[in-house]
This record gives C-alpha cells, structure tokens and sequence, in this order.
C-alpha cells in the first residue's frame, strides 16, 4: 500500500553559502536533496547512532532484523562532498533556524511544514495528536485580520491560510504579519494539547530569522500525494492554491472550492525519487563480519533487544 502524503509547505532562507553552491539553490526541495546527509548526520549525532565513524539509520526495534537489511553510511565520506566539518559553517550561520532548539545544528536552513504536523522526515509515521489543522488553528486569526491581510495583497481564499502562500513573501510587513499567524497557531495548538509539531515551531522561526536578519524566504506549497516504492507523486490539484479536490484526474476543475480558480486542473505527476540516500546496506560496505561486529556493539551499547539475524543467503 503506498504510504499518503498531506499537502505541505517546503521553505528554505536565502542565504547561499559554499553548501548551496548548485543550480536551483534557492528550491527547498533542491535543497532538501543537496543536504539531506548534513541533516542525516546531526539527527543520528542527537539519537547516538553514530558508532566510530558508521552512522546507521533507525529502525524498529522488532524482534528481529536481518543482518543485510540494516543500513548505515560512513560519516566521512558524506562529509567530504562539503569539504568536510560543516559544523562551524552552519553555526555561524543566520539562516539556520534550526539553531534555536538545537545549538549544533546543521543544514537547518530549509524545512516543511505539514498540515497534520506529522514527521516530514517520515511520511509513513504515526500522526501526533492533533484536534485541528494548521489551516483551522489559523483561520481566527486570519478572520480577525481580514482588512490587513487583504492590504497587505495576500490572495483570498477559504480556508485562508492557503492565500498566504500562493505569491512569494516580498516584504518586512509581510513577514511581519506572517510571524503573527504562526504565533497565533502555536499558541492556539499549545492550548488544545499541550504539544505543537517541531516543524510549525521551525517554520516560525525561519520567519523570525528572516525578519531579523534581513534575509527573503521562499515558501512553496504542494498537494497531497503518494509515496510508492521510493517514488513521489502529487494528486492532481489547482494550479494556483495546489489543493486536491478529490476527484479523478480526467474531471474539470470548476471553481476551486478553495480559491475559486476556473480552469484546467494540474494531473497527478511523479515528482521526483526521495529513495534512502545517503542510506545504504551496510554490509556492502563494511563485510559481513564487520557489519556483524559492528551491530553487536551497538546493540550492547544502546541495550536492544533486537536480535540480529543472518540472512538465509548467508546462513
């Protein structure tokens, strides 16, 4: 069964550095993609799953996992595509709004923001508890400052929250009213749970990095989809608000329940393969004894009760 995707926003700050060196280094995804093993490499640092210099992916802890179907790359050799450490680099750095909750944080220039507040990092993930949407947390807010938000040129729409993202962010005034809109959604979300996703604290961050460092973020907005076997597709949707409206790619689009449009829907398109880099079998790499030696350690380190077993080519 392919594992949903829900509409999201990607956003990344403006600040090219010897990192974003590429084509499209403005492109959240492009970004994303460029990136991933630095983001990688700091998310296994803060889980402890580096051992020497193998970093390995997390997996369930189940009863049991063959040998072959662990996972893990070597620290250095992603590193080294960079030029090696990153660390000071993005430390420095006033576009990594990762560093508010997390002071050696890496490649946290870019990001996304979920509807549900799910993991972005894991699409197939349980979802947190929630009670309402981003979209619905923000919409009082958006109601109370209706005259503003429409001076302000954002687009209307219904919910409104997708009118606010389908023009770039041009202005400070414009940041600064978007900031509101996040705190008011956080404040709301905290009130209802107690807990607000981290990729809706992120994202309001970047807002506050942009604003007081004076640098532009790009916001882009994509529909719903579907993973598949490492392949991406989004739903056919709107062209202008990149909302699905449910219905079979062939049907017209008459007047977007959400923002009105009148026109020829977007079909239903394979974006690009997320796959597993910089993920890969270990014991091509390492050898089988290695791989084994390694797992050892690292169960007995981290106290798993996972068994790990041979392979049915290997026993």
């Amino acid at each position: 069964m392919p594992d949903r995707t829900p509409g999201f926003l990607a956003w990344s700050l403006q600040r090219q550095c010897a990192l974003r060196e590429f084509d499209g280094w403005d492109d959240p995804l492009q970004i994303e993609r460029a990136l991933r093993p630095v983001r990688a490499i700091r998310k296994a640092q803060l889980e402890s799953r580096i051992d020497g210099d193998i970093c390995i992916q997390p997996f369930s802890e189940l009863e049991s996992i063959q040998i072959t179907d662990v996972m893990g790359f070597r620290v250095s050799e992603a590193l080294e595509f960079y030029g090696g450490d990153v660390s000071e680099s993005c430390n420095a750095c006033p576009a990594n709004a990762f560093l508010s909750t997390d002071p050696g944080a890496m490649a946290g220039c870019y990001g996304f923001v979920t509807e549900n507040g799910i993991d972005p990092d894991d699409w197939s993930g349980s979802s947190p508890i929630m009670k309402k949407n981003i979209s619905e947390l923000a919409q009082p807010f958006l109601d109370q400052h209706s005259l503003e938000r429409s001076a302000l040129g954002f687009f209307e729409t219904e919910p409104s929250w997708y009118g606010l993202w389908m023009k770039p962010i041009g202005s400070h005034k414009e940041l600064m009213f978007l900031r509101l809109v996040l705190e008011s959604v956080l404040e709301c979300q905290h009130q209802l749970v107690g807990f607000v996703p981290s990729c809706w604290q992120y994202f309001h961050q970047a807002i506050s990095n942009a604003i007081e460092n004076d640098l532009k973020i790009r916001v882009d907005a994509y529909p719903s989809g579907e993973v598949f076997e490492n392949n991406w597709f989004v739903d056919s949707h709107c062209p202008r608000c990149k909302i699905s409206d449910g219905k079979s790619e062939g049907s017209p689009l008459k007047n977007c329940i959400v923002c009105g449009y009148d026109g020829t829907k977007e079909p239903r398109r394979k974006r690009f393969v997320r796959g597993k880099r910089p993920y890969w079998e270990i014991v091509r790499f390492l050898g089988s004894e290695q791989t084994r030696e390694l797992l050892s350690r690292y169960k007995t380190e981290r106290g798993l009760t996972t068994e790990f077993v041979e392979s049915e080519d290997d026993s």
